[in-house]
């Protein structure tokens, strides 16, 4: 870092290893965020400007984990490490170039409501209505994230896959920064405790 600084590939890459350590940081200070925390475990993804690779993705070895009730990160970021991730990160660049970071949630009704209620766009798919030109595989995710955003015309906050037998349910967020991205989660997470609050009283 001493010696390339002011390369601008290297500050690119720099500036999103450093964006999820913050991004980390802010997860790890929010109590509600673990409520929302999935069972295959959360990750943040970066990516440098005009990404075209998951090289070009930064995000957590391993992903992130909720130990005894709070976020923990066991790793620092790196490039190149969060196959899936990445994956729906980049399907959401190509269509919109301000988009640079992404991470999920799982998905509830509970997460829906308040995502709608924070006047966050929201889109989706369903995997058991995917058509028979669907590929498969990992193409499957950049087919049905691009799917999402053509059905609303432009890259929500939110993409809700509804999984299926075998795969969880998930949230998407998307934004131009880790940082972005995880107050959006956070947000969600808090606005998603107070509705489950007020269902409760009645």
């Amino acid at each position: 870092r001493l010696y390339s600084r002011g390369i601008k590939p290297v500050d690119d890459r720099y500036e999103a290893l450093m964006d999820i350590k913050r991004a980390v940081s802010v997860l790890e200070e929010s109590e509600e965020f673990p409520k929302i925390m999935p069972e295959v475990r959360v990750n943040i993804v970066a990516a440098i400007p005009n990404a075209k690779t998951i090289s070009d993705v930064a995000g957590i070895p391993g992903r992130i984990a909720k130990v005894r009730g709070h976020v923990k990160a066991f790793m620092e970021p790196e490039f190149g490490v969060s196959v899936h991730m990445a994956t729906v990160l980049l399907a959401a660049m190509k269509n919109d170039k301000k988009i640079k970071a992404a991470t999920n949630v799982k998905y509830d009704i509970f997460v829906d409501k308040a995502a709608k209620k924070l006047g966050f766009s929201v889109s989706e798919f369903d995997r058991a209505e995917l058509p028979k030109e669907a590929p498969e595989g990992i193409a499957q995710i950049t087919w049905s994230i691009e799917k999402a955003i053509k059905k609303i015309g432009a890259v929500p906050d939110v993409i809700i896959d509804r999984g299926r037998y075998g795969i969880e349910p998930m949230a998407y967020l998307f934004g131009t920064s880790a940082v972005n991205v995880v107050k959006k989660a956070v947000q969600i997470a808090e606005k998603r405790t107070q509705i489950l609050r007020g269902s409760e009283k009645h």
